[in-house]
């Protein structure tokens, strides 16, 4: 499991897990957690370079709102039935990912906390993308785009998308728009 700025957390037991994702949520702001298998930390590669092994994704520190993307066959965003609706006017949240924002709103951030939580212990459990939420493969029209600067744009993930450049990034980031 990874986090922040060189975090880095071998887990070989939910509660170990529990605890890493505790302390992943304590540093005191928003954090892109990843929980990879350890074959796909255990090298210099990318974790965009293909093949690589499934691996989730979740975003944890805010109490009322978190995401979860499968980094898999069928790549998908995570949405929680029943969680509540995206409050009005809410601008989208900055998830610290290695030193950079990446920022969610309510066509990404579709989850409780709880809910990403127990996607992240399914899927290390399992290795198998989470059976708790329902999974679309693609980013719904942005709605909060008028929050944003007009500079960043959201860049929609979808199956036939390439694999981010080598220069890093994840294929769900935020881009600068080139004008």
């Amino acid at each position: 499991m990874t986090w922040g700025r060189g975090n880095r957390r071998d887990v070989n037991s939910v509660a170990e897990l529990d605890r890493a994702l505790d302390e992943a949520t304590d540093v005191g702001w928003p954090q892109v957690v990843g929980v990879y298998p350890p074959e796909q930390l255990d090298t210099d590669a990318s974790p965009w370079d293909h093949p690589r092994p499934p691996a989730l994704q979740i975003g944890l520190g805010r109490p009322d709102r978190s995401f979860v993307l499968w980094l898999g066959p069928e790549a998908a965003i995570g949405s929680e039935p029943g969680a509540p609706p995206w409050p009005d006017r809410a601008a989208p949240i900055a998830f610290d990912y290695g030193g950079d924002p990446i920022f969610c709103g309510p066509d990404r951030a579709r989850v409780t906390p709880p809910a990403a939580r127990a996607a992240a212990r399914l899927y290390a459990t399992t290795g198998q993308r989470p059976t708790n939420l329902h999974w679309t493969d693609q980013v719904t029209p942005h709605t909060d785009a008028g929050d944003l600067p007009a500079r960043l744009q959201l860049k929609d993930r979808r199956r036939d998308s390439p694999p981010a450049p080598a220069s890093g990034g994840t294929p769900t980031d935020i881009e600068e728009a080139h004008p």
